[in-house]
């Protein structure tokens, strides 16, 4: 680096900081350093930030990881110089994604959301604007306490943490419920938080997502207490249910008036759990996981069985003995589903906090099924992080807890993601041997009366065998299995379909058909579209990358028409 640049990093750095101190907003910041040194919005945002390019690069794949196709201080740089012509044409989801690096909005950077309100100053900046005009007017307005959860006591060394900024027209319906100023004001900051992410692409992973309802559910147990609280939590609960039920997809042909009654019954009091209850709530997560294999998709689904899953902590609670370890299990396969869909999203932090929590509870409901299931997907989870070996740590205790089972289908599941494990380490001898005793659990299991009914398609086996020769580096051997698994998968399933139909697409490329190899992603582009599974979306997007040495060819033009049709890149 030159004297000169070091100069103007020095310079910079000293602007940002006392910028900062007088409580200037990055957007501020970036407009004075675009103003004076005549760069890019992208590239003032960053050295607002007084950032490189590796390190925006760094906290990208923090917040969204792709081992595939990590970013690079390279992709950076492409972005920061566009719309010259060395650089390149970032797309809205980029876009948004460093709007919410750069806590400014996305319209500051071109068109996107709005994410400045995570920025500390632009807040400050508000209340301090709004304090001003209270003080020019004739009778200002006192600023009305918080209401602090349960539990949470304010003092100097444990200052209460700041409202977020009120958003507009939450308040109309509150008072509605006869709540109190303050409340209302608690209880829009909380709203807020949860708003500025509802379309479930960007901002706080499943499990903040779980964190601030837990929080509501705080602020409202406070609301009761302020009433009859009885009636007040007889009409909350009520109130938890319908909407649980409606997310996902019960009409009212599904439970009888004499079962709604028992399901808000047992909410309001978990001592009055019984068998038809849990066979309710067993029947609610088994639809949710059809929607999201069959085409909604994990973010459609997840709010209802995170929902479902606080529910039932709380019958835990006073749930007579006879029924806890059924209610165990239950509380462990919500765990487990939650962790699931986490991972779909990309969100592996939530994935794993959720399937430590459902290990915990299968093995206190002593459910040998589930133990393994769950140890199953620990083990996809690490395989996906590129951590093969401990992935086959997980797979070999899922197959030591399925041998406790009459299950020949789950000790195959195990065998298979056993053999994916195998496949990320290299250990070829091995992922074949695994393969081969999982064909040789499904044909044992086929027919037979499961706990992993939907494990019974022999198309699901095909396609796992397909993407392990695919990491082993036998691309025609794959693309022959992924046909077979394709001709044999259930449609209804299009998760699974799409997620063989890009494993087909990649050993096609690697085959060295592109033709093809183009078309067969233009297919799962369509179908990852139905699913909206990002895991799913961001594996077409690491194929595509692959095809870069030919993106001026007619087949490669074609699909990237349809993947911006589709805003896949």
């Amino acid at each position: 680096m030159s004297r000169r640049s070091r100069s103007r990093r020095g310079e910079l750095a000293r602007l940002c900081a006392e910028m900062r101190q007088q409580n200037r907003s990055y957007r501020e910041i970036a407009a004075r350093i675009q103003d004076e040194h005549r760069v890019s919005t992208r590239m003032a945002f960053r050295m607002a930030h007084g950032w490189t390019q590796a390190q925006v690069a760094e906290r990208w794949n923090a917040q969204w990881p792709d081992q595939e196709a990590p970013k690079t201080a390279k992709q950076i740089s492409y972005w920061e110089a566009w719309p010259a012509p060395s650089g390149r044409a970032p797309s809205l989801d980029t876009l948004d994604k460093l709007a919410f690096l750069y806590q400014c909005s996305a319209g500051d950077l071109s068109d996107g959301q709005d994410y400045s309100h995570l920025d500390p100053a632009t807040s400050s900046h508000a209340a301090s604007s709004h304090a001003a005009a209270c003080d020019e007017s004739d009778e200002p307005s006192p600023t009305p306490a918080a209401v602090l959860p349960p539990g949470m006591a304010t003092d100097a060394a444990h200052p209460a943490a700041p409202l977020l900024p009120e958003p507009a027209g939450i308040l109309v319906p509150t008072h509605e419920l006869l709540l109190p100023e303050q409340f209302t004001t608690q209880l829009a900051a909380q709203l807020g938080r949860l708003i500025t992410v509802a379309d479930g692409t960007l901002g706080p992973s499943a499990h903040q997502w779980d964190a601030a309802g837990q929080q509501l559910v705080d602020l409202f147990t406070t609301w009761a207490r302020m009433m009859n609280r009885r009636a007040a939590l007889h009409t909350l609960h009520a109130l938890g249910w319908a909407a649980t039920a409606a997310a996902a997809g019960l009409d009212a042909h599904s439970l009888t008036p004499d079962d709604q009654q028992r399901l808000a019954a047992a909410i309001q009091t978990p001592s009055r759990v019984d068998a038809t209850v849990l066979e309710h709530l067993e029947q609610v997560l088994s639809h949710c996981v059809q929607l999201q294999n069959k085409g909604l998709g994990p973010q459609a689904v997840l709010s209802t069985v995170l929902a479902q899953r606080h529910q039932t902590a709380d019958m835990l609670g006073e749930c007579p003995p006879d029924l806890r370890p059924r209610l165990l299990s239950l509380y462990a396969d919500q765990s487990r589903v939650a962790g699931w869909l986490s991972s779909d999203l990309n969100d592996f932090y939530g994935a794993a906090y959720y399937y430590e929590q459902a290990r915990t509870a299968a093995h206190e409901a002593q459910d040998s099924v589930l133990s393994s299931r769950v140890l199953s997907h620990l083990s996809q989870l690490a395989t996906w992080q590129q951590r093969p070996r401990v992935g086959i740590d997980h797979a070999v205790a899922a197959q030591n807890w399925a041998k406790h089972t009459d299950e020949p289908l789950l000790r195959a599941w195990a065998a298979d993601v056993t053999a994916q494990a195998y496949a990320q380490d290299g250990q070829q001898k091995a992922c074949l041997a695994e393969l081969n005793d999982a064909n040789s659990g499904f044909v044992a299991g086929t027919g037979k009366p499961s706990q992993v009914p939907c494990y019974d398609d022999e198309g699901l086996h095909a396609g796992i065998r397909a993407g392990c020769l695919l990491q082993l580096n036998r691309p025609t051997d794959a693309a022959q299995a992924a046909e077979r698994s394709l001709t044999t998968l259930d449609r209804t399933y299009v998760r699974d379909v799409a997620s063989t139909t890009v494993d087909l697409g990649l050993a096609r490329l690697e085959c060295g058909d592109l033709d093809h190899a183009a078309a067969t992603l233009e297919q799962a582009a369509d179908l990852v579209v139905q699913n909206r599974s990002l895991r799913l979306a961001r594996k077409i997007s690491s194929v595509r990358a692959r095809m870069q040495p030919w993106q001026d060819s007619r087949a490669v033009t074609q699909l990237d028409q349809r993947l911006r049709a589709h805003r896949l890149v």
